[in-house]
């Protein structure tokens, strides 16, 4: 018999790239279960909090208080065999409780980059005993490994034998732990916190307010984070590696920040805002094109370019940063 959670996965949602790890989008579906608009809040949060939090943070606790501003609590506990670990998914399956479960990619065998040793994050949603079966879903499946016919979903759910999720549960956690990793034998879940009301688009200001940098820390960005790694680092495989990483978290994800935002605005600040989001955009898109395009041409990071335009996203990103102030922390 199948035992299943009844779950949206969002199909209009968001991808990895365009609005959050592959640790937050299944989290975020979690929850927009619960309450659909804090589907894109709790994503948006994610984002601020990687590219303007005044230190750096580990997935576990920045996902922990971005869901605790919005009302939910996220669990976490350790499953130290396979037959623990298979006990506890089950029993939760049984409350309607999906479950999230870190993994390594390189022991996925559709993910096509067998030798990414990363972590990542998979949601299992259901079970059945009788055929010895357990259902997951991967935000990666559209990208890695199978061919699917609708390209717009982002996440996908996925039936394994217990051989086969095994084998991968049982090598992934002897790897996080050998690595010392924090994810080695966790599970996580995500339920509302009682019975409180849910305002997101206020919980969502008051969470910005919380995290938001000091004037002494303003400057501190996660693209100049990665643009000094590019500068150190002069292994052509690990530079593929952070222009991806650089593309996706500092570019590409804002998406779900500046459409969180907008959420916010005033409509006669509708035109100045857009003008903005466009120009700040541009300006992160030119500078990894550009840096991209010069490592592309001589296996060398151009630094000239960094110099030049470094100062330009700064200065757009304090405007940004005082839009924010002015016209939404205000509020």
């Amino acid at each position: 018999m199948i035992h299943k959670v009844k779950i949206d996965y969002m199909p209009g949602g968001y991808s990895v790239a365009t609005g959050g790890s592959c640790f937050d989008l299944p989290a975020a579906v979690i929850a927009a279960n619960y309450s659909k608009e804090c589907y894109k809040y709790y994503l948006a949060l994610q984002v601020f909090k990687s590219n303007w939090c005044e230190a750096l943070q580990e997935w576990e606790d920045a996902a922990r208080e971005s869901f605790a501003a919005l009302h939910f609590q996220m669990d976490s506990g350790k499953t130290c065999s396979w037959s623990e670990f298979l006990s506890v998914v089950k029993s939760c399956i049984d409350q309607d409780t999906p479950v999230l479960v870190p993994v390594s990619y390189h022991k996925l065998f559709y993910y096509l980059e067998f030798n990414e040793k990363s972590p990542h994050v998979l949601m299992v949603t259901g079970y059945d005993d009788e055929r010895e079966l357990i259902f997951i879903t991967d935000c990666n499946i559209v990208e890695h490994g199978l061919q699917l016919l609708n390209k717009e979903y982002t996440l996908y759910q996925l039936p394994l034998s217990y051989k086969i999720f095994k084998e991968i549960w049982t090598d992934s956690h002897s790897y996080l732990s050998d690595a010392r990793h924090y994810f080695a034998y966790k599970i996580y879940t995500v339920k509302p916190e009682g019975n409180q009301l849910f305002s997101c688009q206020d919980d969502f200001v008051a969470a910005l307010r919380v995290i938001f940098p000091t004037e002494s820390d303003k400057r501190y960005t996660l693209i100049k984070k990665y643009v000094n790694d590019l500068i150190r680092n002069r292994d052509s495989t690990e530079l593929e590696r952070i222009f991806r990483f650089i593309r996706r978290e500092t570019y590409l994800q804002h998406t779900v920040l500046f459409d969180a935002l907008e959420d916010l605005i005033d409509d006669q600040l509708k035109s100045k805002w857009g003008k903005l989001r466009t120009e700040y955009m541009k300006c992160r898109g030119m500078m990894l094109n550009r840096l991209y395009m010069s490592f592309i041409d001589s296996g060398q990071i151009d630094e000239e370019i960094i110099r030049d335009k470094m100062p330009k996203i700064i200065e757009m990103e304090d405007l940004f940063i005082d839009y924010i102030k002015a016209d939404i922390l205000s509020q």
